[in-house]
């Protein structure tokens, strides 16, 4: 018994001087990404495990984190709540999600990140989180960004926004309540050179509450007003 006891604290021992020398600490190295993609089809099901890939290459630079990625109609209760945060591509238009996941986005106590279509399936905890309501999707080739009006004031912040390509009126593109995310499409789509997939890129270290990016993101707060107003996302 006593050479049990002692092997095991050998073992994490060992394995905490592992995490040293990669430079991560023990708690580093159990924390995960959820990241939920559609299959509704088989071509979503190609589309959505392509944006997986994409957000796989954003995530490399988070190597403290583990990546779990499950089609999101295959969604058990609780999973949200494994790891530190998760992300939903929302790629399927209309894509019926499992209720539990729907409940399990409300009221998560993790970060989640919601991206792209099928928002409006929150019903009528999309105002009761965020203080906006779905009105429809403003179409740009090739996809179509989802539109909010707000409703409710002060129950999200923008963090970034976007100009309708005809009228010219602002429209929320990345929301954030407190834990809850919103981005009103899929920046993985436009690749890396647009400016939706910077906006994303900005954000996704508060996503998964790396110290990192906060500290680097309050140092460019100032920056960040100046870009919201002058450098919107171009659609």
């Amino acid at each position: 018994m006593k050479l049990t006891v002692i092997s095991l604290a050998i073992a994490v021992v060992l394995g905490m001087l592992l995490g040293a020398v990669m430079g991560f600490s023990p708690k580093d190295q159990v924390k995960c990404v959820n990241v939920y993609y559609d299959d509704s089809n088989h071509l979503e099901s190609i589309r959505g495990r392509h944006l997986v890939g994409e957000l796989k290459k954003l995530l490399q630079s988070y190597p403290q984190f583990a990546v779990q990625v499950s089609a999101v109609n295959e969604y058990q209760s609780g999973d949200i709540e494994q790891c530190v945060a998760s992300i939903y591509l929302g790629s399927a238009y209309e894509n019926q999600l499992p209720a539990a996941f729907i409940n399990d986005f409300i009221e998560a106590k993790k970060n989640v990140a919601w991206l792209g279509y099928n928002i409006w399936q929150l019903g009528a905890s999309l105002e009761e989180i965020f203080g906006f309501r779905y009105v429809g999707n403003v179409y740009v080739r090739p996809y179509a960004q989802v539109e909010l009006v707000q409703s409710l004031a002060g129950k999200s912040s923008v963090l970034a926004e976007a100009k309708h390509p005809a009228s010219r009126e602002v429209l929320p593109y990345i929301l954030q309540s407190q834990n809850h995310y919103y981005v009103a499409d899929v920046p993985l789509d436009y690749g890396p050179d647009s400016t939706r997939f910077r906006a994303f890129t900005d954000v996704l270290g508060d996503i998964l509450r790396t110290q990192h990016n906060r500290e680097k993101r309050l140092g460019k707060r100032h920056v960040r007003l100046v870009w919201e107003d002058l450098m919107k996302v171009e659609l």
